[in-house]
């Protein structure tokens, strides 16, 4: 598994930050669902929709698969229940 410094280097070269509204665990993909804010989501649903943040294709159906994610695995996550669904409002799909 790639290291956090790396993941945040990665991000930061590409002109994004990262903020991860969840944990890491064991064969994710780090997501981003706009500029700043990361969904760690398993590699395989990460992978099967192909999309572009900066062009904004396939955005809309990828971040609705990483927001069920997010949901289905409350337990994990490192913001508040409503600053998580806020994030969710104000992120373009």
């Amino acid at each position: 598994m790639m290291s956090i410094h790396e993941r945040r280097r990665r991000a930061a070269k590409r002109g994004l930050k990262y903020v991860p509204l969840n944990d890491l665990f064991p064969g994710c993909s780090a997501h981003h669902v706009n500029r700043k804010h990361v969904i760690h989501i398993p590699i395989d649903d990460h992978i099967t929709i192909p999309h572009n943040a900066k062009t904004g294709y396939g955005m809309k159906a990828i971040n609705e698969k990483a927001f069920k994610y997010l949901w289905n695995h409350a337990e994990c996550l490192k913001v508040g229940p409503i600053e998580a669904l806020n994030i969710m409002r104000k992120t373009v799909c």
